[in-house]
């Protein structure tokens, strides 16, 4: 289910213009970002700077499992803030 930014709070950092969470740049949080983190995760796919900027949603300097489940959880409508 896809995740507008009216209806819920979105941090943007201002200095680059990404959106936390919004890893492949649509303008959305979905359970795509969520998916394209965890291909992060293991390797699979290797992030830009921007990409990783916008994937550590919980600011910790790692893209990890945490990152993932929150992104997920947020696109689900169950978190509705970093």
């Amino acid at each position: 289910s896809d995740v507008c930014s009216s209806d819920l709070a979105v941090n943007t950092r201002s200095s680059l213009n990404i959106r936390t969470g919004d890893v492949n740049s649509d303008g959305k949080v979905t359970d795509a970002d969520g998916e394209y983190v965890s291909q992060m995760i293991v390797g699979l796919v290797v992030p830009t700077p921007l990409e990783r900027d916008a994937a550590d949603v919980n600011g910790d300097g790692a893209i990890d499992i945490l990152d993932a489940t929150a992104i997920l959880q947020y696109a689900a409508g169950s978190l509705t803030n970093w």
